[in-house]
């Protein structure tokens, strides 16, 4: 109850009824890419019919009378299709994307206090005027072999958690404070931990122990409700791909598998824009045009397939397409036009690190400047994106038969996986999805290679630099060579390897990591190589490393 009045906050509520609507606009949009292949599909045309029924329903508990509108019309098309009196043409699904955006407009609106005051005249017109486009013969009416599933009062089924009421939804704010917490009590219980094993109490030891465990399952469980099916992520680009392949006038077809991984919202949120840029190359650089693929014997729609899987702790989302592939011998003459690298490296170089330079800014191979590609805006930003949550971005390809983009993800943003290292006095933190071994490695086992020093692990030349190094710490106070053998982290970011030279391997530890502080971050020129800063239960700072970052000083 608010106020004096004891009038109900139905906030909250409206707010559960604005998500779902935007829910069943995505629904929307997946299906009507679906319909324009199948239009005669009565299971796909009642889906749509439900989908709409149920929109129009919410938009008249919210009070929305022009969305409700707008899923009447569109009702009344869906109708007319699946009774046979109107036959699928294109422009149906051209003014049913267009009300779809009109929709997801209003309820902005209504989010920003402004519902009912923009002008839905033109759209609905537009709907109308579908009633009259489409052929008058009578077809096979698709109603009759359709079960009766009309839906009451608006609302869907729903899952069995839903229609129990034993589910809610929970804001994303909310969620970040429990994970914020259960990070802080992570780092009372090591400090726990390490005080009963130096007092050597067993009352002591055993409550420690116990709170180890209540508050594992805890994490476990705070991190579990955070997780979300990547499906909510792919179903996004079903639009993206059937409108960007109209502009350009490409028939390319989307599939996707894993759409059950689960992934932190987070993690999902923050990878949209990065895969919205791949996906565009897949369809602006990627995939022929229909002619020049039938001339060289492919199938005339080409495909770009969204996969994710689950490994360890990282997920990985595969963006692969079946097209031209890359054109290493265009990626060398552009990266020699650009002054990335003279001719003797060009000439030298890999196929595998031509293709690096793809990722540089403002890159492009495009002939043209169009609509999609040839910016050169879109990889590096790719790059430096999927960096920032500790992922990385790796390439495959065969030339003539497509690409592969591979994206490396962490699990969770919430809790991370560090592999600790000490450097004189002062403890590190490496995130364990770049650490690929550690080694010791002897005084006397390095060669030179224009200048980096080098260690040659299974016939692989690997560059080494010590982290003081790294830091332009003082060897004085940080360590030097000498005879014995030295701790080295080997590291792995794109395939790419180095090895970090330290005092002293630590073992690994889940943290939750702290952002560096305002104070630190508008230092000009700002610290590079460290991406934040966690607690030990001893108490001791931990400098988290941004591999990436460091990457440069290699």
């Amino acid at each position: 109850m608010t106020g004096d009045n004891n009038i109900p906050d139905l906030s909250e509520l409206y707010g559960e009824f604005v998500s779902e609507n935007k829910e069943i606009l995505e629904r929307l949009a997946r299906e009507l890419v679906t319909f324009e292949s199948s239009p005669e599909d009565p299971d796909i045309i009642n889906s749509l019919f439900r989908s709409a029924h149920t929109l129009k329903g919410n938009a008249g508990f919210l009070g929305l009378n022009a969305l409700g509108r707008i899923a009447h019309k569109i009702e009344n098309i869906l109708d007319s299709l699946r009774d046979g009196t109107l036959a699928f043409f294109p422009e149906i699904n051209d003014v049913f994307f267009s009300a779809l955006d009109v929709s997801n407009l209003l309820l902005e609106d209504f989010i920003g206090g402004k519902a009912e005051e923009r002008d839905i005249s033109s759209i609905i017109s537009d709907i109308e005027a579908l009633q009259d486009g489409g052929k008058k013969e009578v077809l096979t009416p698709l109603k009759e072999k359709m079960e009766s599933t009309v839906v009451d009062e608006g609302r869907n089924k729903g899952s069995q958690e839903e229609r129990d009421g034993s589910s809610m939804r929970v804001s994303t704010t909310r969620l970040d404070r429990m994970v914020n917490l259960v990070g802080e009590l992570a780092t009372g219980r090591s400090r726990l931990i390490q005080i009963s094993n130096e007092l050597k109490n067993e009352g002591l030891i055993e409550i420690a122990a116990q709170i180890e465990t209540i508050s594992t399952q805890l994490q476990d469980e705070v991190l579990g409700v955070r997780m979300v099916p990547v499906k909510d992520l792919f179903n996004r680009f079903y639009r993206l791909v059937r409108d960007t392949s109209r502009t350009l006038g490409k028939n390319i077809i989307l599939t996707v598998e894993g759409e059950e991984t689960e992934l932190d919202k987070s993690v999902i949120e923050f990878l949209y824009d990065p895969l919205v840029h791949l996906v565009r190359n897949c369809i602006g650089h990627g995939i022929e045009g229909e002619e020049e693929r039938l001339r060289l014997g492919k199938r005339g729609a080409g495909t770009i397939k969204l996969n994710a899987y689950h490994e360890h702790n990282s997920i990985f989302i595969e963006i692969k397409d079946d097209g031209r592939g890359l054109n290493i011998a265009d990626i060398k003459r552009k990266a020699l036009e650009k002054g990335l690298a003279g001719p003797e490296e060009i000439a030298s170089i890999s196929d595998a690190d031509a293709a690096r330079f793809i990722f540089s800014s403002g890159f492009s191979t495009a002939q043209e400047v169009d609509s999609v590609s040839g910016r050169g805006v879109g990889m590096d930003v790719v790059k430096s994106n999927i960096e920032k949550i500790g992922g990385d971005v790796r390439l495959d390809w065969e030339e003539g038969k497509g690409t592969t983009v591979m994206v490396r993800v962490p699990l969770t943003l919430a809790i991370v996986q560090l592999f600790l290292v000490r450097e004189g006095s002062q403890v590190f933190g490496i995130p364990m999805s770049y650490v690929d071994e550690t080694i010791m490695i002897k005084d006397g086992d390095f060669d030179y290679i224009k200048g980096q020093m080098v260690h040659m692990i299974r016939h692989r030349a690997v560059p080494v630099l010590k982290l003081s190094e790294l830091f332009c710490l003082k060897e004085e106070a940080f360590g030097v060579f000498g005879p014995l053998a030295m701790n080295t982290v080997i590291l792995n970011h794109m395939g790419m390897k180095a090895g970090i030279i330290i005092d002293e391997f630590m073992g690994k530890v889940e943290t939750v990591i702290k952002p560096l502080g305002a104070f630190l971050e508008s230092l000009s020129p700002p610290p590079e190589g460290i991406s934040g800063a966690s607690i030990l239960g001893t108490g001791e700072i931990v400098l988290v490393l941004d591999v990436p970052t460091l990457w440069k000083g290699l």
